[in-house]
């Protein structure tokens, strides 16, 4: 499975955190995190059209985080990991990236279009710009309470458990 259409700054910007992500997990001897996150950066830079452009001096933090995960964890363990995480969907790194559970597709949903209400596709594209509700109610010229239902059966209806999942729904292009 390879990662849905993104824009280059936004596949490029994920694969930037992802990576990061990678180090603080290698520091932390969590070396099979750490190689799966390198996958799901690696994914994302391909799906940018991109070779991972590695910034003078921090390509040091990237070569440790290789070389401790690859020293912790058996050939087979690392390749495994690390091809997992490069065939991550953004949300599902997202998810992983966060310790949440990987957003699964309610059984009810539709493929195509997840039975979002035109309504519920403007609130997720808010969310995904980082409005609270209050904010989105007041762009919307909703009330709080309207605001938060709207974002409530969102989650229900994409099976998601965070604001986060449904950002990342909607940067990968799934509306």
């Amino acid at each position: 499975m390879t990662l849905p259409q993104l824009t280059s700054s936004t596949a490029v910007s994920a694969a930037w955190c992802l990576e990061a992500l990678a180090w603080i997990a290698a520091k932390a001897d969590r070396a099979e995190h750490a190689a799966q996150l390198m996958g799901a950066a690696e994914g994302l830079w391909e799906s940018a059209g991109s070779t991972p452009v590695h910034i003078p001096g921090l390509h040091i933090h990237h070569e440790h985080c290789a070389r401790q995960a690859h020293n912790a964890l058996s050939r087979k363990r690392y390749d495994d990991a690390f091809h997992s995480g490069r065939h991550m969907t953004l949300a599902e790194a997202v998810a992983f990236a966060l310790g949440e559970d990987t957003p699964a597709k309610p059984a009810h949903a539709d493929s195509d279009n997840y039975h979002l209400t035109k309504r519920e596709h403007q609130v997720a594209e808010l969310v995904a710009d980082g409005l609270t509700n209050k904010a989105i109610a007041t762009r919307l010229v909703i009330s709080n309470r309207t605001a938060q239902g709207h974002v409530e059966h969102i989650l229900t209806k994409l099976g998601f458990t965070s604001r986060t999942q449904i950002a990342a729904w909607v940067a990968a292009g799934k509306r």
